[in-house]
C-alpha cells in the first residue's frame, strides 16, 4: 500500500517568534506561501518550543509558567482554528530541528510574522488571507449564549499586565454599552485573558462571556454570530479579522500616544494606510477602522449600526 504523501511543512520557532496573536499572521503568510509555490493551500505545522524568544519588553516579563500557558491556551488553539492545517507536532527537544528545518517550506525566521510580509505576499499573489473559522461546536455554543436576543453587539475588552497603556479606557467602555443599549443592543463583553474586566464584574447592563477569554473557537465563534464586534487594535481582533466570515467589526484605538508599536510610524511601516477606514487591502468593507486617538464612542457606535 503506497503511503499517503505529506503535504509541505511550515515551522514556527518560539526561539525566533513571538509567542503572541502575531502567530495569526505567519499562518495566513505559510498557506498564501505555500499555495504559490505548490498550488494548494493545505500544510503541515510544526511548533519549535524547546526555547524562547527573548527580546521585547513583554517577553522580558514572561515567566517561564506563563510561556507554556501561552503555548497551550494560545498557539495551539489558534491552531484549531485553521482548517488548512492538515497536521500539527510541537516539540521541546532541541535536536527535532534536525528532523525538520531541512525540508520546511516555510520558517518563522524572517520576520513573517507580521503584517507587512503577509501585506507584501498578497499583494504578489492575490490570494485570499482569511483562513479561520470556527467549529460548528462552538457556533451552537455561541447561539445558546445569545439566545433569542435580535440585535447583539460584541465588545472585545483589554486589561493586560503587559503594556497597560494600551488598556481600554474604562469611561469609553461605560459609554459605549450605554449608547448600544440606547440603540436597542444586547451587549455582551468579552474579558481580556490576564486581568479579567475589574469594576465591569458586576455590571448589570451587560452581559459577561468570561470563558471566551480562554476558549479562543468560542470567542471566534461569538465574532462570527454577533451583529456587531466593537473591539480595540488588539490580539484577538487580529484572529477575528482574519476571520473566513469577515464579521462586522469596529476597530479602534490602533494609535497610542508614546507607544512605539501604537504609532503613525509603526503602522506605516506594517503596510496600512492610516486613515482608511479599511487600511489594507483585504480588510472588507463591513469592518471598519477609527483612527481617532480617543474615538467618539457616540459615534462608534453610530458607525456599528450601519455594518
Amino acid at each position: 500500500m503506497s503511503e499517503e504523501p505529506i503535504d509541505p511543512l511550515a515551522v514556527y520557532d518560539l526561539s525566533l517568534s513571538p509567542i503572541t496573536f502575531d502567530f495569526c499572521n505567519f499562518l495566513a503568510f505559510a498557506r498564501l506561501s505555500i499555495a504559490k509555490a505548490t498550488g494548494s493551500p493545505a500544510f503541515t505545522l510544526q511548533v519549535f518550543a524547546d526555547s524562547w524568544r527573548n527580546v521585547t519588553p513583554r517577553e522580558k516579563k514572561y515567566t517561564l509558567n506563563e510561556r507554556i500557558w501561552r503555548l497551550h491556551n494560545l498557539i495551539m488553539p489558534i491552531c484549531s482554528l485553521a482548517p488548512g492545517i492538515s497536521g500539527l507536532g510541537v516539540s521541546l527537544r532541541p535536536k527535532a530541528r534536525e528532523d525538520y528545518l531541512g525540508r520546511a517550506y516555510v520558517t518563522s525566521d524572517n520576520r513573517n510574522y507580521l503584517t507587512q510580509s503577509l501585506l507584501e505576499l498578497f499583494h504578489d499573489t492575490g490570494f485570499e488571507p482569511h483562513m479561520f473559522r470556527s467549529p460548528e461546536v462552538a457556533r451552537d455554543y455561541a447561539r445558546r449564549i445569545f439566545g433569542a436576543q435580535k440585535k447583539v453587539a460584541l465588545l472585545n475588552t483589554r486589561r493586560s499586565n503587559f503594556e497597560p497603556e494600551r488598556d481600554t479606557p474604562s469611561d469609553f467602555t461605560i459609554q459605549v454599552i450605554d449608547e448600544l443599549r440606547g440603540l436597542g443592543y444586547s451587549v455582551f463583553l468579552v474579558p481580556d485573558q490576564e486581568l479579567g474586566l475589574g469594576e465591569f464584574e458586576t455590571d448589570c447592563r451587560v452581559k459577561v462571556i468570561n470563558e471566551a477569554a480562554v476558549n479562543l473557537p468560542l470567542r471566534l465563534a461569538l465574532h462570527e454570530l454577533a451583529d456587531v464586534t466593537i473591539t480595540t487594535c488588539s490580539g484577538p481582533q487580529l484572529l477575528a479579522s482574519l476571520s473566513v466570515e469577515k464579521p462586522n467589526m469596529v476597530t479602534c484605538y490602533p494609535l497610542r500616544a508614546g507607544m512605539r508599536t501604537a504609532s503613525p510610524e509603526y503602522f506605516l511601516a506594517n503596510g496600512f494606510e492610516i486613515g482608511a477606514q479599511q487600511p489594507l487591502p483585504y480588510t472588507p468593507a463591513n469592518q471598519v477602522w477609527l483612527w481617532d486617538m480617543e474615538p467618539n464612542p457616540k459615534e462608534v457606535c453610530e458607525i456599528a449600526q450601519s455594518l
